[in-house]
């Protein structure tokens, strides 16, 4: 019986809540694209459909954890955990492995590696 009651008063909130966005999206397309564009004024029903027609082409269907967003979080975590890697590489090296690494870098990335320009300007100034 409180399983039963919990389903009903959930979709009794799903229900209250895709009427209050209908509605929003009522108001809103009502109050806006006439005056704007020129398009005609929609009711509730036609709103909910847009409603969900903009959930699917730009927000999913909410599922978090299938399809392809899953993979941006391994991914992330996995560049986390490559960065430490990296940081207690760097923590670990002398100051002259430390130059010979920034000096690899430079000449694999270029000029806009490794602050290069903040040193040129440095020597610029004497510094």
């Amino acid at each position: 019986m409180r399983h039963f009651l919990h389903f009903t008063g959930f979709i009794i909130l799903a229900a209250a809540v895709a009427s209050a966005l209908g509605v929003a999206v009522m108001l809103l397309w009502n109050w806006l694209t006439p005056d704007l564009f020129g398009f005609a004024e929609i009711g509730f029903l036609q709103a909910l459909g847009l409603f969900a027609l903009c959930k699917l082409l730009i927000g999913g269907l909410g599922f978090h954890g299938r399809g392809p967003g899953r993979h941006f979080h391994k991914n992330k975590m996995e560049k986390i955990n490559r960065f430490r890697e990296l940081h207690d590489k760097w923590l670990n090296m002398t100051p002259e492995e430390r130059r010979d690494f920034v000096k690899r870098r430079k000449a694999f990335f270029g000029s806009q590696c490794c602050g290069a320009q903040t040193s040129e300007k440095q020597e610029e100034s004497g510094d």
